[in-house]
């Protein structure tokens, strides 16, 4: 369950916020670069650009 984690290791204490554990274990700065780097995908349409962004499942750490 490395979604309740910061580090990728220690499970977070129940009585954490939720929202603090997420936002500092996915925005860190290395987890941010990764992020960008390997797993948005840029498409071109006839007449817009798409931008994806991988699902949590189709991203671990």
């Amino acid at each position: 369950m490395s979604f309740r984690s910061i580090d990728g290791v220690a499970i977070a204490d129940t009585k954490s916020l939720m929202m603090e554990v997420l936002t500092r274990g996915m925005l860190s700065r290395e987890r941010v670069l990764e992020l960008t780097q390997e797993y948005i995908l840029f498409l071109q349409s006839k007449n817009e650009k798409i931008k994806r962004l991988a699902q949590y499942h189709q991203f671990l750490p």
